[in-house]
């Protein structure tokens, strides 16, 4: 141990010589020994910026009445400086405004109070037109019921048979039907109220032969009659025939249609009935 000691000793020493001798030759030659490099400095650590903290919102108190208590009135005062009037302007202002808005409704009114003057004007003339036409409606009404016509259709065609009648009076269909109808020739067609001054009858008959019924004609015509005021009117239609063209024609290769029809026009007064 006390070997190990000196040993120790020694090599310190030896250090410290070296160290010394190394200063001094550094000194010698004017020099500064180099200074210990110096270790790179740490980077500052980040510092995380704060977080702004909102502010509490604070309600205001709701002022509640007590029970039984009053309402409050508040009165503004206008503060100093200004001019009180302004608001005087803006009142006559506003009431010039409505003297203007007066003068139109009044306006309005007049023009509305016109307008029914003249609906009234004109309801009055519908009146007395509407009287006037009723007037004329009973006259001519008295005349209608008592101007009336009745038509017969009287068959005379012996050899010939009624298939089809039509009858219309003044363009209007007012009979239509199988020539059976024809078997009475007192029988009445058609029977109706007629308005006075002249009418047209219109009619249109087929009849076939008896011989042979391949033989048939239709015979269609028309009528001018006058119809008196306040009376009745009767037309008898006569058909007559005397055609041999169904006997003859198959014997002597020879034949003819000898078709006739008669209107007779009857005027009647009410109290010759």
């Amino acid at each position: 141990m006390a070997r190990a000691k000196l040993v120790m000793i020694a090599v310190v020493s030896l250090g410290l010589l070296a160290a010394g001798a190394s200063g001094a030759a550094a000194q010698r030659r004017g020099k500064k020994p180099a200074p210990a490099p110096m270790p790179p400095a740490a980077a500052p650590a980040s510092i995380p910026s704060p977080s702004p903290t909102p502010s509490p919102t604070v309600e205001a108190p709701t002022a509640v009445p007590a029970a039984g208590s009053e309402p409050m009135t508040i009165t503004v005062t206008p503060a100093a400086g200004t001019d009180p009037s302004a608001g005087a302007d803006k009142s006559a202002g506003a009431g010039t405004g409505t003297s203007a808005l007066g003068e139109g409704e009044s306006e309005k009114g007049a023009d509305k109070a016109a307008g029914e003057a003249e609906l009234q004007r004109e309801l009055a003339e519908v009146m007395d037109s509407l009287v006037q036409a009723r007037a004329r409606a009973a006259v001519l009404g008295k005349a209608l019921w008592k101007t009336t016509v009745a038509i017969k259709v009287d068959n005379q065609a012996e050899d010939q048979v009624a298939v089809r009648v039509s009858l219309w009076l003044d363009g209007a269909p007012v009979w239509s039907g199988d020539g059976d109808a024809l078997s009475d020739p007192e029988r009445t067609m058609f029977s109706g109220f007629l308005a006075p001054g002249q009418h047209v009858l219109t009619y249109e008959v087929e009849q076939r032969a008896r011989a042979d019924e391949k033989y048939r004609y239709t015979l269609r015509a028309s009528h001018r009659f006058s119809a008196l005021r306040e009376r009745r009117t009767e037309l008898r239609l006569v058909l007559e025939d005397d055609s041999d063209i169904a006997e003859d024609f198959a014997d002597d290769e020879e034949g003819e249609y000898d078709v006739r029809a008669r209107l007779q026009v009857r005027a009647i007064a009410p109290d010759d009935d």
